[in-house]
């Protein structure tokens, strides 16, 4: 036993020794390994507070099943069907390992919010090199962060489209209110324009609103995610005297400190106020104050200041303001009880008299007003784009002498300087389409002059055009997914949607911009058709959203 113990030794030294010497004359070939090297999924997913999140739409009416699909990208294979595919799911009423090849599917539960979390192992069994990836799956209300687009050939036969994206698909709805509520009766039919607001409160929680204003004064105040209607036709807008009709809508601050203001101009030069939620109201007709103008005034234009709001008054061709002390209940269901407006419209008392007579404001038409409010919304100056009956157009700009907007000041409420704007004329803008941005920090115009879109640095006349409609389509209203430049906004003040017409035809494009206002070259213009003649667009954001 000793002897054959002694020998199985020495064989096993000697197996050992050859191993070891022989180590180097093996040929290993690690380019001929396959290995997985990638995972991207569909619908593309983007990048959320959860991570790599893909959405599907909710389901409307029964439940139904979204399919994950997952594209691999391998070192040298390209069928999956030499790789091993484990999906482990975990959600709240559906869990599981699964072994499809490709793909997955999840149970997604009709009207209400449905959440994964997904873990997927893609191995090569030969090789076993394997590769993970993780994605969040969440299901979204219908028409959540989505174009709407207002459209029709006229009063009756207006109708409210949708586009909506979901990863790198569109959807697009011509009707979007018949897709939501199939045979009930459309309320846009009678639609003029649309304006939005949206924020967070701890009391109240989320509030997104999508306010429609009718051609007759009634309006609607709609939770666009599903165009559920919230409030009645005589909610949002005053009801008192003459229909008010709105001509021009604006608003300014911040969102998510309830510090927006918003305001409607009524086609007879009546003003409605409103903060955070879009319930207007008149500012208050009556003072003793020596400067009450009372409701003697005709407004055109409007800009919204940290402190308060400046007009241009056509009728008595003077500059009049309101300041900023009213209060607005944040109890929606009661918004237009609630409201204080004890704040009264006064003459801003702004000296026209260093102006010389060509560029003084009077006799000349107010257009569009903003407010420059990137780097100091409380000092922020306001912007009024005047055009003359020859057609040549003008910029003031209003400097506020008191940021505390006192009622009654003895002063002027603003200075003012005034400027030829170089290289543009009246008759390359119409109503719908100028707009400014506060995102970029020239002060860019922007214009639609037939089929074009036009950037216009309003300080040297300098031209460029960021977009060109197809041959025979004009463009009929332009506006940013938000003018609001503060950091929840994320990159929706660079995309700028663009409603079109050619004869009973509508369409949309979106098209991004660089943060310096140029072409974004990465990302294409989309266009959408299928609409009637576009009236209005409107994006409708969360407050926080952020798309990248």
């Amino acid at each position: 036993m000793k002897r054959i113990t002694y020998c199985l030794t020495i064989l096993t030294a000697l197996l050992l020794s050859s191993c070891y010497e022989d180590k180097g004359n093996y040929d290993y070939d690690f380019e001929n390994l396959n290995s997985v090297d990638g995972i991207t999924f569909s619908p593309t997913p983007y990048r959320g507070i959860h991570g790599e999140t893909v959405e599907f739409i909710q389901p409307m009416g029964n439940d139904t099943v979204g399919r994950l699909l997952a594209t691999v990208e391998q070192s040298i294979g390209e069928s999956i069907d030499n790789l091993d595919f484990k999906w482990t799911v975990t959600g709240e009423d559906f869990s599981g390992v699964f072994y499809t090849k490709g793909y997955v599917d999840l149970p997604l539960k009709a009207g209400q919010t449905t959440t994964y979390n997904v873990m997927l192992e893609v191995k090569d069994p030969v090789t076993t090199l394997a590769h993970y990836a993780k994605v969040y799956v969440s299901t979204r209300p219908l028409y959540k962060n989505s174009l709407f687009v207002l459209h029709g050939t006229g009063p009756g036969a207006m109708k409210l489209g949708n586009v909506s994206q979901i990863g790198d698909q569109h959807q697009l709805y011509a009707d979007a209110w018949e897709y939501a509520h199939p045979g009930s009766e459309n309320p846009f039919a009678y639609a003029v324009g649309m304006t939005y607001g949206a924020y967070y409160d701890f009391k109240i929680g989320e509030s997104v609103n999508l306010a429609v204003f009718n051609n007759n004064g009634t309006s609607g105040i709609y939770n666009p995610y599903g165009l559920v209607q919230k409030y009645s036709a005589n909610y949002v807008l005053p009801q008192t005297g003459e229909a008010f009709i709105v001509s021009k809508y604006g608003q300014a601050g911040d969102a998510t400190t309830l510090t927006d203001y918003h305001y409607v101009i009524a086609r007879d030069g009546r003003v409605a106020m409103a903060r955070s939620f879009l319930c207007y109201h008149i500012p208050a007709l009556q003072t003793t104050d020596p400067l009450d103008v009372g409701t003697d005034y005709e407004v055109t234009a409007g800009a919204i200041l940290g402190s308060n709001t400046v007009f241009w008054d056509a009728k008595n061709q003077r500059f009049i303001y309101v300041g900023k002390g009213d209060f607005f209940g944040m109890d929606e269901a009661n918004a237009r009880e609630q409201a204080q407006m004890t704040m009264p419209m006064l003459d801003a008392e702004v000296d026209f008299s260093k102006l010389s007579a060509t560029l003084s404001p009077k006799g000349k038409t107010a257009l569009y007003a903003y407010v420059n409010d990137r780097e100091n919304y409380e000092y922020a100056h306001a912007f009024f784009i005047f055009a003359d009956a020859a057609g040549n157009m003008y910029r003031y700009e209003l400097t506020p002498k008191d940021t505390k907007g006192g009622a009654g000041a003895d002063e002027p409420a603003y200075t003012i300087e005034a400027m030829r704007l170089p290289n543009i004329r009246t008759t390359q803008l119409r109503t719908g389409t100028l707009t400014y941005n506060a995102l970029f920090s020239t002060n860019y115009l922007f214009y639609a002059n037939g089929g074009e879109v036009v950037r216009y640095n309003a300080q040297n006349g300098d031209k460029q055009t960021v977009y060109q409609a197809p041959d025979g389509w004009s463009v009929s209203c332009i506006k940013f997914r938000t003018g609001d430049p503060n950091a929840f906004s994320g990159d929706l003040g660079r995309w700028l949607s663009i409603g079109m017409t050619k004869g009973s035809e509508g369409a949309v494009a979106e098209m991004r911009l660089t943060n310096s206002a140029d072409i974004d070259n990465t990302v294409a213009p989309v266009l959408h058709t299928g609409f009637g003649p576009v009236v209005d667009v409107q994006f409708a954001p969360l407050y926080y959203y952020q798309s990248e």
